[in-house]
């Protein structure tokens, strides 16, 4: 595999223990651990300016992951089981929540310059979860802090759904 494939517009998680160490270290992730499933572990991660649609390594656990200009990002796949914190700036195409919450099970989550247009009930799932956001909040981010944590289970998720479509926000009410 060159070099550039590896690096340039990271699109399948990594198979090897070399591939990873090899991206970490051309992104400046430090003090990591690869686990025996090929998952990352580690204190912080910081990606900026970088080209994938999706994380390359599946991260299991991490206190910060900080995705800066991220400019093709447009999944959830790989994101961390457990972080104190993910943040999300400028990153264009990830316009949906869809698919969370199959990956992040608790954080604190803060969005800046990063448009979601549909698709925020998943976030409902994720325990603990804090939603946060610099500069203007939007309509749909307040109704859903409103039922945050959610304690009712489904329940929850199908009243912030009805105030979504009552608000007109009907294509942020799906999951």
């Amino acid at each position: 595999m060159k070099v550039r494939e590896l690096f340039e517009g990271v699109t399948k998680q990594f198979t090897s223990k070399e591939q990873i160490d090899k991206w970490c270290n051309k992104v400046g992730i430090t003090g990591y651990m690869i686990n025996a499933d090929l998952s990352i572990t580690c204190s912080s991660i910081l990606l900026m300016n970088q080209k994938f649609t999706e994380l390359p390594v599946k991260i299991n656990d991490v206190m910060t992951l900080d995705i800066d200009n991220c400019s093709n990002l447009s999944s959830f796949k790989n994101f961390p089981i457990t972080s104190r914190k993910i943040i999300l700036k400028d990153c264009a195409k990830l316009t949906s929540f869809s698919g969370i919450a199959d990956r992040v099970k608790s954080c604190e989550m803060i969005i800046c310059n990063t448009e979601i247009t549909s698709n925020v009930l998943s976030l409902l799932k994720i325990e603990d979860l804090t939603l946060e956001r610099q500069h203007n909040r939007p309509k749909w981010m307040q109704i859903v802090n409103n039922h945050l944590p959610n304690t009712k289970g489904n329940q929850g998720i199908m009243d912030c759904q009805r105030e979504l479509i009552d608000a007109g926000l009907a294509e942020y009410a799906k999951l």
